[in-house]
């Protein structure tokens, strides 16, 4: 199982710049870290270790991952208040854990996931703006 987590952490590694990673176990154990454009974890020495861990936790046991890539085209949005606010554009990646392995979601099914509620399977209004779907793997 340690060569799929490596080989997980190095599909995210091969997308470039900055990004958020979502690691969901279970639907009620959510963990996120940043990872810079050097492929830093988090702040902190550890932060890639208790990543790794939470990792193997959801692969064992089944989960998801979502990766958001910052780009540096931001898009002009009006708030409910009426102020204007510049959002970061982003691609969204993702992956299915469990059973010791992991799948890459293509965006079709990334895009149905993100957009749903898994409590209720009722589609998420509004949905997130300035997000672009992207297979992952990357192909």
């Amino acid at each position: 199982m340690k060569d799929k987590i490596n080989n997980l952490i190095e599909e995210i590694l091969k997308i470039p710049g900055s990004k958020i990673v979502t690691l969901v176990i279970n639907h009620d154990d959510i963990f996120e870290l940043d990872i810079s454009e050097n492929n830093e974890f988090g702040y902190a020495p550890e932060h890639k270790l208790f990543f790794k861990a939470k990792l193997t936790n959801a692969i064992k046991n089944g989960g998801g991952i979502i990766i958001r890539q910052f780009l540096s085209i931001r898009t002009k949005r009006k708030m409910p208040n009426g102020k204007e606010i510049w959002i970061p554009e982003k691609n969204l990646y993702g992956a299915i854990l469990g059973n010791n392995d992991w799948i890459g979601m293509d965006i079709r099914s990334l895009k149905r996931a993100y957009e749903t509620d898994a409590t209720t399977g009722l589609s998420l209004v509004p949905h997130e703006v300035s997000a672009h779907y992207r297979n992952f793997p990357i192909k």
